[in-house]
């Protein structure tokens, strides 16, 4: 039985691969190796596994060195379930709720 991981950090499906599905595939759970290399903080790889938001570079700089590991072409959309903040843009209000989503739960409701 596989143990439940954060989906943030591994999926387990080949098609829609987390940081850590990329890492524990090349024997780099934590990411420590790849931080030694690119140089980045580890505190980085923390942030992205709980969930927080990470600059635009910082995930470029991830995808190159995939793409080396991997000798494939890895770009920052490849890997998923990464919230990247893009400079100039204000960070996600968390409470908000899209029109659509409330008219499809009050429809839901019957109201």
């Amino acid at each position: 039985m596989r143990k439940m991981l954060n989906p943030t950090w591994q999926t387990y499906d080949p098609a829609h691969m987390a940081l850590g599905d990329y890492l524990v595939a090349i024997g780099d759970e934590n990411g420590y190796r790849m931080c030694r290399t690119i140089p980045l903080a580890h505190d980085l790889v923390k942030s992205i596994q709980n969930g927080e938001p990470v600059a635009a570079s910082y995930l470029a700089k991830i995808a190159r060195y995939l793409s080396v590991q991997y000798e494939r072409t890895i770009t920052p959309d490849d890997i998923v379930n990464v919230n990247v903040l893009t400079p100039g843009q204000p960070l996600p209000d968390p409470t908000y709720t899209p029109p659509e989503a409330e008219f499809a739960v009050d429809s839901l409701a019957g109201g």
